[in-house]
């Protein structure tokens, strides 16, 4: 499987294109559903108060629940774009984690 780095996930999806994440909560259960950059509709106003490429957070609308996620890089372990399965590079890291 091909990995990619924070910044080619941000540039594959960039389009608006749908994809899956699965990817480790705060509780460090599992979690998986489609997403989408680029959303405008739902918002109510106002801007983060960090800068998100900085701290390699995803801003993301979840096609599921119709709500907006910030979801950490690093707890991304792998990723569903045009067909294809992505690893992401930090998956030994995560998977530490989800075995604690």
């Amino acid at each position: 499987m091909e990995t990619l780095n924070y910044y080619e996930l941000l540039e594959k999806t960039k389009d608006g294109k749908i994809f899956s994440l699965t990817y480790s909560r705060a509780d460090q259960s599992l979690g998986y559903d489609k997403f989408r950059f680029g959303v405008k509709s739902y918002l109510k106003g106002g801007k983060p108060n960090h800068d998100p490429i900085k701290a390699k957070n995803l801003i993301l609308f979840n096609m599921t629940k119709k709500q907006y996620r910030t979801i950490k890089f690093e707890r991304i372990i792998s990723a569903h774009i045009n067909g294809i399965d992505k690893n992401i590079e930090n998956i030994n890291k995560l998977n530490k984690i989800i075995n604690r």
